[in-house]
């Protein structure tokens, strides 16, 4: 092997990983998120999410605390980025947003370091250009003073404050400057201690006086936050005038009394012993709330937090600040279950027959006000509070999955993970209503007793305060104006509103006559429709334009002329009532009038629940309660329907046996006769169909449907709506108890309001032209209640993806995503359970070609139930294959559609042969099996394949192999085979000399070979062409079972990565990477006229990574050379460096011992445990993209 060189090479990366630091700085009228992802500072606009500016701050270190002081100057800021043992001084630049560092040095301290704060601002005790100090403290228990920024010469034994005899390492810290000569340190042990020191600094240098104060023991877990409390006197209670907060793994959270050193004056002036009872021990198991000898007090209050650890807490806000009048001070709690508690520390109400009131000994609580769950997966790494502002506290998030979200508490319309009912209208009484409906969102309709009536609901603000079974609700008096009265007795009545043509239709009367009528609420007329003579159950009203449809439903505008389709039905069916009224404007406004009334005609038991119209208006699609959807086919001519009725034809079956609650057209094809539409149902799920029209006569009508893309969102049990907002898809429905407006686009909730279910009567009103929610109202026992929503209180500042570890990835051929755009879609798995489908783009930031792509997710999938293991894209990019755990193997449909973005729809499972599935499908290789008659004519990424070759490697060291049949969507299982007793980790199919060997690797460093020729001629399956090639001739049925025939040592441990390279017609190149940290180079070459077809020689670059080596990737292949091929491959570790190698291989040498291999360069990745990665198009500027994922996800470009 020749010379390794190393080239030094510093990549233009793109990183989104877990976001680890967040602070926020603020200027007069503006303010900015800091986050740390990876060794990434970014700088986020706090309003709209663009990113100003980025810049890698340590070479290989995650940034794991940020801090901004006041500012410098007018536009700029201080800052220091901490990580690890490292720490920065730098300045942020408000005029352009650039970040400049102090002489582009890197301070290494010799501990781990917990937290760091800038000193007071206005310091008369230090002179000169030294004025601002920073406080920084480690696990070592080492407090240490550093000038802003450090002078040239500067030692950073310079400023070692203090230290403490403290046996345990510390795993958190928190400093309060409480002058500018005096600093409150708490502190935490992994052994459940909780110490408060003080330190006293010098006048004139950097030197000072610790004193040890006391140490609370309590927890059963290490301490990983601590927190103490601005003053608190100002509240004017009679209680604590300081508080510490601690969170351990224990899962409480705990509030001590601190108050005794609240001032300066209660810190001594000189070294102290520790307190009595301060004794380091283990934390675990020995210890009670409280020292034998009474020295280590109870908390204040106690509660248990989260799910699992907490990470942290921070005090944000006094009681008051958020205009309650009960003394307090609220904090935030995050940890390792994803969430973010709100808190409420204050007094118990006294109870006079407790012994603590006797005494007038105060009692306080933590009183969980609601839990902000934002983040997808585990971890909640990161939260920021900015200052109140206008009652408001801003509160940024920030998460394993990447995301960021910015949170506003005190907002009087909270919508996230909300306990009791907040904000909530109470609206009327027993009795007062039986149907009622929302005109908008500030209007309500109602029928009683044959009265019409109309109210207007003030907003929320403008209501009392009420005394009723929900503390917090609010109470209105409505005022009713009587729009019109029906002469009829009866208590029956039946109320629907279409909100888009200002029209409800009521239904009143009794058996044997039911009334219609229509109420036009711009002119307050009331109207006869007709008469039905059984008891209406639904009424489902439609307008739709008059015009022929050009354009996407989503970028439509309302029409003034049109028509307004109403359809009665009742129980027993099956006659349908279909009135159509026709809209018209003219110079004295609009009028409506209705058309005479048809009948439809229905299957037996057909009950509609949800109607819409397409193909340019003329297709009349219904939605039935059994999950079917049927349409017809509507003539120009209405009257030719006087005495034939309209025949309904089966379209779709939804895939559900539960009611299809709605039906929204997308777009229409005038030419092809064809409309989108989408469907949900009450089962929780949602549908994209293609319905297509071809029947040259309504009489002999031909719908045919075909599925674009199912979904089933997991915050929604039952869908009862969908509508668009700006080309984002919002889903309405219920979860539980609870009603949820999901905007499925971002993957993002909007209102949540605890209501009591879908059982009960309600109506929801959506904002026009808004995605923030809408209004509610609801029925619970004898009133009505109402929940509007104006805004939503949370913004998401940065997308995030996979909230677990991304396990594969896969990048598909480019896709024509839109007419004139093609794009590459990267499919990603992880241990969360699902699957996204990514596409890189451009930035929307200021300088986008230094700020790189922006990963924007345009679906997921949520099929599987264990963790992905492996993912691959057919040649043609329509079909992605998936495997997971319990033999989980998957076929996912991919489909652009226009106007809605990417479609997908699980198309087939394979079949599980064991009755009890354990093992896991470890990888896979998919070739695609064309028929006869086009073989050779088609390149190998046509979409004509109608069949793939399916191989799967097992951890049971087991191999099965598939011919899946896409126009039968069916598994014809072909090969059974069995290694050994290791586990299998790779798999790829070789196509040599016009035949197919099976390559595997196992957990035990082997390379091992199949023969699959004589599997294939039984199904009459050759290679010509370099393609496998399929006779229609009948295939065999039983499947062939063999052993391996070949195999070869490669590396010592695990192979962990394999990639096949092309050398010539009869030999490949099998690259590998191992648990060994070593890269295997083996030839593999076929000769079917010799007696030994399969030759094989491997090289082992030893060393090649510092740990293992988890993806191996072809990048390009210089066919220069004549005598030679030369390979570019690039390999990553769990080392997090991506390493590019140059393979020079002679042709007709079969040895390997005569190939050169020579390291070209060597890259940092962001990227920890990583697990795959994959290749993308050059970049147009010359070099390679590698996608490398693992604990977030990287896109690198690769130059030289």
């Amino acid at each position: 092997m020749s010379e390794l060189l190393d080239v030094p090479s510093q990549p233009a990366a793109q990183f989104r990983g877990p976001v680890t630091a967040l602070a926020f700085a603020e200027l007069e009228r503006q303010r900015v998120i800091l986050s740390g992802e990876g060794p990434v500072l970014k700088v986020i606009s706090d309003d709209g999410g663009k990113i100003l500016a980025q810049v890698v701050v340590f070479k290989t270190q995650v940034i794991h605390g940020i801090i901004a002081s006041g500012a410098a100057a007018k536009d700029k800021f201080q800052l220091v980025v901490w990580g690890g043992y490292t720490f920065r001084c730098c300045w942020l630049q408000s005029s352009d947003w650039t970040i400049s560092f102090d002489r582009e040095q890197t301070w290494t301290l010799p501990g781990w370091i917990l937290d760091v704060s800038f000193g007071p601002p206005e310091d008369p005790d230090i002179k000169g250009d030294e004025e601002v100090r920073v406080a920084l403290v480690t696990a070592q228990d080492v407090l240490r003073l550093v000038p802003f920024p450090p002078p040239a010469g500067w030692s950073l034994h310079d400023g070692d404050v203090g230290r403490t005899t403290t046996s345990s390492v510390l795993y958190s810290a928190h400093i309060r400057w409480m002058s500018s000569n005096y600093i409150l340190l708490a502190t935490g042990t992994a052994f459940g201690d909780i110490g408060v020191r003080s330190f006293r600094l010098n006048t004139g240098d950097l030197g000072g006086t610790l004193c040890t104060h006391r140490v609370f023991r309590g927890h059963e877990g290490s301490i990983f936050g601590v927190q103490t409390s601005e003053p608190l006197p100002r509240l004017g209670w009679n209680g604590p005038t300081r508080l510490l907060a601690s969170c351990s793994d224990d899962r409480t959270i705990r509030v001590w009394d601190i108050s005794e050193f609240s001032t300066t004056e209660a810190i001594p002036s000189q070294q102290s012993k520790p307190a009595p009872g301060s004794s380091t021990g283990t934390g675990f198991g020995g210890h009670q709330n409280s020292d034998p000898d009474g020295n280590s007090p109870e908390p204040l209050a106690m509660a248990l937090g989260h799910l699992s650890r907490i990470w942290g807490t921070r005090f944000v806000a006094d009681f008051r600040t958020f205009g309650s009048e009960t003394p307090g001070i609220d904090l935030l709690s995050f940890g390792e279950d994803a969430t973010v508690q709100h808190w409420r520390f204050s007094r118990e109400p006294k109870d006079p027959t407790s012994l603590s009131s006797r005494h007038n000994v105060a009692r306080f609580a933590l009183e969980r006000l609601q839990t902000i769950s934002l983040h997808a997966g585990k971890n909640v790494w990161s939260i920021a509070c900015a200052e109140v502002h206008e009652r408001r506290l801003t509160v940024a998030i920030g998460g394993a999955d990447g995301k960021i979200a910015r949170m506003s508490l005190g907002e009087e319309e909270p919508v996230v993970a909300l306990d009791v009912y907040m904000n909530s209208e109470m609206l009327a009484r027993s009795g007062s209503l039986q149907k009622y409906s929302l005109v908008s969102h500030n209007q309500l309709l109602a029928v009683k007793e044959g009265s019409i009536r109309l109210a207007s609901l003030s907003p929320s603000n403008k209501t009392s305060q009420a005394t009723s079974e929900w503390s917090n609700s609010s109470s209105q008096e409505l005022e009713w104006k009587e729009v019109a009265q029906i002469h009829c007795s009866k208590s029956y009545s039946l109320i629907r509103l279409c909100r888009e043509a200002g029209v409800s239709v009521i239904v009143t009367g009794d058996c044997p006559i039911y009334s219609i009528y229509y109420l036009v609420l711009e002119t307050e007329s009331l109207l006869l429709l007709g008469y039905v003579p059984r008891r209406p159950t639904n009424i489902l009203c439609q307008k739709s334009s008059s015009k022929k449809r050009s354009e996407s439903y989503l970028t439509e505008a309302n029409n003034e002329l049109g028509f307004i389709h109403v359809i009665v039905s009742d129980e027993k069916g099956p006659i349908l009532c279909y009135w159509r009224l026709r809209i018209r404007t003219s110079q004295n406004g609009r009028s409506i009038e209705p058309e005479p009334v048809r009948w439809i005609e229905s299957p037996a038991n057909f009950l509609p629940t949800s109607m819409a119209m397409g193909v340019d208006e003329d297709i009349l699609i219904l939605g039935a309660r059994d999950g079917y959807v049927r349409a017809c086919k509507l003539v120009q001519d209405w009257g030719s329907y006087e005495d034939d009725p309209i025949k309904l034809h089966m379209v779709i079956w939804s895939g559900s046996d539960d009611a299809v609650t709605s039906i929204t057209c997308l777009s229409t094809d005038q030419r092809e006769e064809a409309c989108l539409i989408l469907t949900t149902t009450r089962d929780g799920k949602y549908a994209v169909y293609r319905i297509c029209y071809k029947s040259p006569t309504p009489e002999d009508p031909v719908f045919k449907s075909l599925t674009l893309h199912a979904s089933t969102p997991t915050v929604l049990s039952i869908i009862e709506g969908a509508y668009f907002v700006n080309r984002q898809l919002i889903l309405y429905g219920f979860r539980n108890i609870d009603f949820v407006v999901w905007n499925e686009t971002d993957q993002q909730m909007i209102m949540k309001v605890d209501c009591g279910g879908a059982h009960r009567t309600w109506d929801y009103c959506p904002l026009p032209d808004s995605a923030n929610g809408g209004s509610l109202i609801w029925r619970k026992g004898p009133r009505v209640y109402r929940r509007t929503q104006s805004h939503v209180n949370h913004q998401i500042i940065q997308e995030g993806l996979h909230g677990r570890e991304i396990k594969a990835v896969a990048v598909s051929p480019p896709l024509e995503m839109e007419p004139g755009r093609r794009e590459q879609l990267i499919a990603t798995g992880a241990e969360d359970t699902s699957i996204r489908l990514l596409t890189a783009r451009a930035s929307s930031a200021l300088n986008s070609k230094d700020h790189g792509p922006v990963f924007m997710c345009h679906a997921t999938l949520k099929k599987h139930t264990t963790g992905i293991q492996a993912l691959r894209w057919s040649p043609c990019g329509r079909y992605l294959f998936s495997s997971g755990g319990y033999e989980e193997f998957f076929i996912w449909r991919v489909r652009p559609i226009p106007g809605f973005g990417i479609g997908v729809v699980q198309e087939a499972v394979c079949p599980v042969l064991e009755e009890m599935p354990v093992v896991r499908i470890t990888s896979f290789d998919v070739s695609p099996v064309f028929d006869v008659e086009s073989a050779g004519s088609l390149p190998s990424n046509t979409p004509s394949a109608g069949s793939y070759l399916i191989s799967l490697s097992r951890s049971d060291s087991s191999i099965r192999s598939f011919v899946y049949n896409c126009s039968r969507r069916t598994f014809d299982l072909i090969h059974v085979g069995i290694y050994t007793s290791c586990c299998l980790t790779q798999m790829s199919h070789l196509e040599l000399d016009d035949h197919l060997l099976l390559c595997v690797g196992a957990s035990d460093g082997y390379l091992a070979l199949w023969d699959y020729e004589p599997c294939l001629k039984t199904r009459r399956i050759s290679i010509r062409n370099d393609q496998l090639v399929a006779n229609p001739s009948k295939l065999a049925t039983e499947p062939d079972q063999a052993t391996w025939c070949h195999r070869m040592k490669v590396h010592q441990s695990a192979i962990m990565a394999l990639e096949s390279l092309r050398i010539d017609r009869r030999s490949m190149l099998i690259a590998t990477g191992g648990d060994d940290n070593s890269i295997g180079l083996t030839r593999i070459s076929y000769d079917h006229n010799s007696t030994q077809p399969i030759s094989c020689s491997t090289l082992r670059v030893i060393r090649a990574h510092a740990c293992a080596i988890t993806g191996i990737k072809h990048i390009r292949y210089d066919e220069s050379f004549e005598d030679s091929g030369r390979y570019h491959i690039a390999s990553a570790g769990i080392d997090q460096r991506v390493k590019t190698w140059e393979i020079t291989i002679p042709r007709n040498d079969n040895n390997m011992a005569n190939t050169q291999v020579r390291r070209i360069q060597n890259v940092h990745c962001a990227v920890a445990d990583v697990s795959d990665m994959d290749k993308m198009e050059d970049d147009g500027e010359g070099g390679e993209r590698l996608i490398i994922v693992g604990v977030g996800i990287e896109l690198q470009s690769l130059k030289g």
